[in-house]
């Protein structure tokens, strides 16, 4: 029998479980959703009508939430609310169960016993709780980040208290897995309730470590600040271990903040060998490893990065997720301030490496101009000052690189420039502009005083756009229409004599290594210090074939670009012909199973295929991928490569792989492994790793990793 309940139900039964802290409290006044009674028994009512008595079974509705328990009983006269055991309710996706539970609505008193609450993937425990007004205390409070099982990690506090404004302080905090505790703190305060812990756990066995456990976890103390440890045990090798810690600010901040640090120190019982330099690497060793970033919200950006590494290979042997993010890190510091009308920028750059050249910044300051309309002209302009310094390092891999002495540079560099675009086709932009950079050296190589250098530059670029639709339609590929879209482009860029002082400057910021096409734009020129003649025209063009999405906007199918360099004279000192590499870099991915993608370089002065790197990729979002993959450089390397990953069902997936070297005819790293999900709170990884070739690595290496997953 369902029926209709007293008003005083709506302003008593649920917000008293909602008073645990299941959800937040509803307001009295103003509309509310009904409240109703279904009941397998007939309702009795009391003393006039100021007692209601539902038996087991009773379920009191209130919009979308109920509760359902073994008796309940509403006084009117006592303002008293009574849920016997069971008492089950939801409310918003979250699910409450208690033995009992009472609500004195006219003090505004709740309590319950034996709790049990969670909304996927959370779960809590409590022995009683009570809810006076706005705080609400328990003697017990068990958190678990996902379903409570066997292996769950878990969080135990005691005397807890959580205040209104959703702060939480308790003592004696315990955290551990199933029943094994790992941490423990006298006291705890939460400012909010914030993130769960993370934990990763690597094992395994190499020749050259040993047997190794690597352990890392990190505890949040608030959704602020997360402390942390990295303990890495090697039987070959000893111990490494480093404090980290992780932090950033929460949406409601007046900054932006977001920091990382990681930390490690070992004393090397093992045989470290000699580093890229072939220096002996000392036993005592370790790195530190720390980002942060900073935003007023407004106009002033921070970013600072410290890499020190007591060697070149300290990473490569104990932390190879730092050595693959990157091998030669920087350290620096730099600040952005901007105004309506100018930027400022202050940015400073350190060696603590010695195994690295880096052009040190000690350091740069900037400031450039708003662009400022005039007529149609667009006038950019900024000024630096800079101090620099690039040390020399006996690095005999790459000796081309190496530095003689020291190089000192004191620079001052001022830009300004025009330029104006204008259509005179629908279908055509031109964008002539003019330039020039005055740099001041303040001493040379040869002792012989300061410099002055004025470079200016004349540049055009040509740019048009054609497209074309075209009526096809086809359900296996998915394809709704097709657009194609071409934008042809040509470049010209000429600054006279920019070589001039090539001889006798400081070479500091000298031209970074890339096998692309570089960015010639003097206001852009990074390469002060070694820039060769710039009297070019570069050629391109840029394709997209389009198609609708079904759900919003356009899908890409394909793209291609292509680019080349004509120069108007040969440069011999850089040993660059007149003709560059012809660049091409194409992409295809018809369907979401499908994607390719190819980048190529060919030399026109010889036909010869200077590099080719490919990579193809098949998937089935739910039960398998695999990629195919090679990287090819004349006269260095020829790679191939080959992924898949195989999803056997929703708690295992094997994965296997390697990289074959075709110029040595050998698999150089071959990998093959099961990842496991287990109880929704871990994800395994066994593995197996085969190497030949590698420098520093061993031949063969098993891996178990475990990583809290919450899901």
């Amino acid at each position: 029998m369902r029926t209709n309940a007293p008003k005083v139900l709506s302003a008593g039964l649920f917000p008293g479980v909602m008073a645990l802290g299941v959800a937040s409290s509803l307001a009295l006044g103003g509309s509310e959703p009904e409240v109703a009674i279904e009941s397998p028994l007939p309702l009795e009512i009391e003393d006039g009508g100021q007692t209601l008595r539902g038996g087991a079974g009773t379920t009191v509705f209130y919009g979308d939430s109920w509760l359902q328990a073994g008796g309940i009983e509403l006084s009117q006269k006592r303002e008293m609310v009574l849920a016997e055991n069971p008492v089950v309710a939801q409310f918003e996706g979250i699910r409450f169960v208690a033995s009992e539970a009472s609500f004195d609505y006219g003090a505004n008193l709740f309590s319950a016993e034996d709790v049990r609450l969670g909304a996927h993937p959370y779960f809590a425990r409590m022995d009683s709780v009570t809810r006076e007004g706005s705080v609400m205390r328990t003697p017990s409070l068990t958190f678990y980040p996902t379903e409570p099982l066997g292996f769950t990690p878990f969080l135990r506090v005691r005397q807890v208290e959580v205040g209104p404004d959703n702060s939480l302080s308790g003592r004696h905090l315990t955290a551990g897995i199933g029943r094994l505790p790992l941490f423990y703190s006298p006291l705890l305060y939460l400012s909010d309730l914030g993130p769960t812990p993370t934990v990763q756990i690597r094992s395994g066995q190499t020749d050259v470590l040993g047997w190794f456990m690597e352990f890392s976890v990190f505890f949040p103390m608030n959704e602020r600040v997360a402390p942390g440890l990295d303990l890495h045990l090697y039987t070959s090798r000893g111990v490494m271990v480093g404090p980290g810690l992780q932090y950033q600010s929460l949406p409601e901040d007046e900054w932006f903040v977001e920091g990382n640090l990681t930390t490690g120190w070992i004393s090397d019982r093992g045989s470290p060998g000699e580093d890229r330099r072939g220096v002996a690497i000392r036993r005592d060793r370790g790195h530190v490893d720390f980002v942060h970033l900073m935003d007023n919200r407004e106009n002033l950006v921070l970013n600072m990065q410290v890499n020190y590494r007591s060697d070149s290979e300290v990473t490569r042997d104990f932390r190879r997720d730092l050595f693959r993010e990157a091998e030669n890190p920087d350290t620096f510091f730099s600040a952005t301030y901007t105004d309506d009308w100018w930027q400022g920028h202050l940015f400073s750059r350190v060696r603590p490496n010695n195994f690295q050249t880096v052009p040190e910044s000690l350091p740069e300051v900037r400031l450039a101009l708003r662009p400022w309309v005039m007529d149609g002209w667009l006038l950019r302009s900024h000024a630096q000052v800079a101090r620099l310094r690039a040390r020399p390092v006996d690095f005999p891999d790459f000796p081309s690189t190496t530095l003689t002495e020291t190089q000192r540079s004191d620079r001052f560099d001022t830009f300004l420039g025009l330029e104006k675009s204008f259509r005179p086709q629908p279908w055509l932009s031109l964008t002539p502009s003019v330039g020039g950079r005055l740099t001041h050296y303040e001493r040379t190589n040869q002792r012989s005083g300061n410099y002055t250098r004025l470079l200016g530059e004349v540049a055009m670029e040509a740019r048009g756009v054609a497209t074309g639709d075209f009526a096809v339609e086809n359900d296996i590929w998915k394809v709704n229409g097709l657009r194609h879209q071409v934008s042809p482009y040509l470049s010209y860029h000429w600054i006279p004599k920019a070589e001039q002082g090539d001889d006798f400057l400081p070479k500091v910021n000298r031209r970074p290594f890339s096998n692309r096409l570089p960015d010639y734009r003097l206001a852009e020129r990074t390469d002060l210090d070694d820039m060769a003649r710039t009297h070019l025209v570069r050629i391109g063009i840029d394709q997209e074939l389009l198609t609708r999405d079904p759900e919003y906007g356009s899908r890409k199918l394909a793209s291609l670009e292509i680019a080349q360099d004509w120069h108007f004279q040969d440069d011999p000192a850089r040993r660059e012909n007149r003709l560059s590499t012809i660049q091409f870099a194409y992409s295809l991915h018809p369907a979401d199973w499908l994607e390719f993608r190819s980048f190529q370089r060919i030399d026109p002065n010889d036909g010869e295929l200077d590099e080719w790197n490919n990579s193809l990729t098949f998937r089935d979002q739910y039960f398998w991928s695999l990629t195919f993959g090679n990287d090819y450089m004349q006269s260095a390397y020829e790679f191939y490569s080959v992924d898949m990953t195989r999803w056997l069902n929703e708690n295992y997936e094997v994965f296997a792989g390697g990289n074959y070297d075709a110029r040595r005819s050998r698999w150089t790293r071959t990998t093959v492994g099961l990842r496991q999900s287990f109880q929704n709170s871990w994800e395994f990884e066994y593995g197996m790793i085969f190497r030949r070739g590698d420098r520093r690595e061993s031949p063969t290496e098993f891996i178990f990793s475990a990583s809290l997953a919450l899901f």
